[in-house]
């Protein structure tokens, strides 16, 4: 099956696709990106996110309780 990341140099290169990815099939990701749209190979996205999580809980003071940043959380009511 051809798709359009495989039939444009263009879109290879910016996923960084090599012929291997090609030849053995690859996951592509779409991301919502306010009022567009993000075309990511899925490793790299998996790895950026892990990466980003990593950073920002970094951050955290030692001692927070990162459940207590959610609020509190209420059950759903049935509709009346």
């Amino acid at each position: 099956m051809t798709t359009a990341a495989s039939s444009c140099p263009k879109v290879r290169e910016k996923l960084g696709l090599s012929a291997d990815d090609q030849s053995k099939g690859f996951e592509a990701m779409f991301v919502n990106a306010n009022d567009r749209f993000q075309l990511w190979k899925r490793d790299t996205y998996d790895e950026r996110q892990s990466r980003l999580v990593a950073e920002d809980l970094a951050r955290l003071p030692e001692d927070v309780d990162i459940m207590s940043l959610l609020g509190p959380l209420t059950a759903p009511q049935p509709a009346a």
